[in-house]
């Protein structure tokens, strides 16, 4: 989407600056990336909106906050507040809108929805918005004027994604503004992180100072920082079929062509009206040419900011190659390693079982030594009664002993 702003400013709004603003994932393939795991086909449409065939965005709404006040603690809460957020926020709808079956039931599955590519059917809708929002408005404002004098305006809705194209105006067109309506706060990645709005301008305040002025400093496409480059919503816009660099060259080329003919034509009007001396040729076509040797100059400008881009790109993705084979070559090393490390823990875990089952067999041996110990503890109990009897009969046998002698010397005696 391309915007001719300023006289000779052109300004574009495509994937690439969307995806640089919010940082959501692209997938050429976004069609198919909406698949839902069997057995959540219902489930919450089931358990929480008793399977009603339309859900309204304010029936999904008001259902979300008597849930909060339950103080419910569950995976549901989380995955209502991702459906609420998507459907008003990213998709941007109004209450009457029904919610889509399709993210209800991917939203069951967080780890999935969370990897879908979102930048894809965000922007497009935002983008289809955009584009036709305006159609028709002219001829029906008119038609109601004729009917009803009063009528004073016409309005129309926006829907998807709208703050990302605001912040893309902040970045490109309302920089160049007198007034200060928004500022950077900081540098995030997305860019969206960085920007705060200071003032609403109302459309007197954008018609004097950006589309009614003359001369406005060229716009420029958003251009990724080198950390921006390395960010994986980036990096998968190179790989896909998007409006980069190159397609914007090849409209470029195309404009250029269409510029030629265009000055071909002024100058055989030129020629045609080529009349005396005294005659003036019409200051349109001067006006025209000068507009055309502008947009001309512009143009070349933008060819060498894109040949820059292709370069860069380039670059990047020859540094991406050699980063494939460094993680290529770093994965097959730690492959390695973890291998080595679990033929070592297989021989440790071998060496423990073999001390353990040496530990079995002492303590089996040591429970035997102490049987046997035991028994001999009994043994020698039992002998030292024995001795302790045989010492008293020795002691009984030898009183006997000194009374027969005592006996025999008193028979000596007498």
């Amino acid at each position: 989407m391309w915007f001719y702003i300023g006289g000779d400013n052109i300004s574009r709004f495509s994937i690439v600056e969307f995806c640089l603003v919010t940082g959501l994932r692209y997938s050429k393939n976004n069609e198919s990336s909406h698949k839902i795991d069997e057995g959540l086909e219902e489930r919450i449409r089931r358990i929480h909106f008793n399977s009603a065939v339309k859900i309204t965005v304010q029936t999904l709404e008001s259902y979300f906050n008597d849930y909060v006040s339950m103080d419910e603690e569950d995976d549901d809460i989380v995955k209502l507040a991702l459906l609420l957020f998507l459907e008003v926020t990213l998709m941007g709808k109004d209450e009457r809108h029904p919610v889509d079956y399709v993210y209800m039931q991917s939203v069951d599955n967080l780890d999935a929805f969370n990897a879908l590519p979102w930048g894809s059917s965000i922007y497009k809708r935002t983008f289809d918005s955009l584009s036709k929002c305006c159609e028709g408005r002219s001829e029906k404002f008119k038609k109601k004027r004729e009917e009803k004098p009063s009528h004073k305006e016409e309005r129309y809705n926006i829907y998807g994604f709208v703050y990302a194209f605001q912040v893309w105006a902040f970045e490109t067109i309302l920089s160049y503004a007198k007034k200060n309506y928004a500022k950077r706060i900081s540098k995030e990645i997305p860019r969206i992180l960085s920007w705060e709005a200071v003032k609403i301008p109302t459309f007197e305040d954008l018609q004097n100072e950006i589309f009614s002025r003359q001369t406005v400093p060229p716009l420029r496409v958003l251009k990724p920082t080198e950390e921006e480059r390395q960010q994986s919503f980036f990096t998968e816009l190179l790989e896909h079929d998007v409006p980069s660099q190159d397609d914007l060259a090849k409209g470029v080329d195309d404009l250029s062509s269409e510029i030629g003919s265009l000055r071909l034509e002024v100058v055989a009007k030129q020629e045609e009206r080529t009349a005396p001396e005294n005659v003036i040729i019409a200051p349109r076509d001067d006006k025209i040419t000068r507009e055309l040797h502008l947009f001309q100059d512009e143009l070349k400008i933008c060819k060498e900011e894109l040949h820059k881009e292709r370069e860069n790109t380039k670059k990047l993705l020859n540094e991406k190659v050699l980063l494939e084979q460094r993680i290529s070559m770093l994965e097959k090393k730690k492959a390695e390693e973890v291998e080595n490390r679990e033929q070592e823990r297989k021989a440790l875990k071998l060496q423990v079982e073999n001390l353990e089952q040496e530990r079995e067999a002492l303590k089996l041996q040591v429970l035997e030594l102490e049987r046997k110990l035991e028994g001999a503890t009994q043994d020698l109990v039992a002998v030292q009664s024995t001795l302790a009897t045989k010492n008293a009969n020795l002691a009984s046998l030898h009183d006997k002993l000194k009374e027969l002698e005592e006996l025999i010397a008193k028979c000596f005696i007498a």
